[in-house]
């Protein structure tokens, strides 16, 4: 009886070992759920291209222009667009570096939502804050940065912010030029000076034709092949009226 009782207690020991590690292997092979993770570079890419699309498209209309987006009321209507004058009676009226900064920034904080619409994300439940737009225009360079809250979620929640970029139009330097063409109208009203106009050609390679509207007006382009967007060469027009 003795030993039928040890064999009985062995046994089922025996079976209490085998549960207990048949137990630990279960539950090791449980692992707490996680939250679904979401890819948010395909999101954090579109808006990227977005704010670069936005701010180009902003560009090309300050260029035609004059350096505004909405241009003041006595501007030049052509058939082509309405041309802001630098010069006009008497006066340079060509807007500072600091207004076109401005002109720009109001156009991306207005337009950037537009084409950030998110429709090829349609599982994803995205949501997004007020555009505020910081523009310094430099010599040869734009550097733009956008505040732009968006918040992703999809079980997890995810947020982006902040968007930088900077656009190689050197818009600085032609309105320098600009400046100086309109500077020598003032000095010698109805005069062009195409000695200085052939040394920026030389010196930059930046282009300036000057075109006859009417028999008191001239439009000035400025053409930068160093600056490109989409490949075409970045165009900032300007009117002078000889009245």
């Amino acid at each position: 009886m003795h030993k039928k009782g040890q064999v009985t207690l062995f046994v089922i020991i025996a079976i209490m070992l085998v549960a207990a590690v048949a137990l630990v292997v279960y539950f090791a092979g449980i692992k707490p759920q996680k939250e679904a993770e979401i890819d948010i570079k395909p999101i954090q890419a579109h808006v990227q291209n977005c704010v670069e699309s936005t701010a180009e498209n902003g560009l090309y209309m300050i260029g035609f222009q004059g350096g505004y987006i909405i241009t003041p009321a006595n501007s030049l209507e052509t058939n082509f667009t309405t041309i802001s004058y630098g010069y006009s009676s008497g006066k340079n009226q060509l807007p500072a570096v600091s207004k076109i900064e401005s002109e720009l920034k109001s156009y991306i904080e207005l337009f950037l939502p537009s084409c950030t619409t998110f429709d090829e994300f349609p599982d994803l439940d995205i949501s997004t804050g007020e555009v505020d737009a910081v523009v310094n225009i430099k010599e040869d360079t734009i550097d733009i940065s956008v505040n732009y809250p968006i918040t992703i979620k999809k079980e997890a929640t995810y947020a982006l912010k902040d968007f930088d970029t900077k656009i190689y139009v050197r818009l600085g330097r032609i309105h320098t030029i600009t400046g100086e063409i309109i500077n020598n109208e003032e000095e010698n009203p109805g005069s062009i000076d195409l000695s200085y106009l052939i040394e920026v050609n030389t010196q930059t390679g930046i282009k300036v034709d000057v075109i006859p509207y009417d028999n008191t007006t001239l439009i000035y382009s400025i053409k930068d092949p160093l600056s490109k967007i989409e490949n075409r060469d970045y165009v900032f027009m300007f009117a002078n009226s000889l009245d």
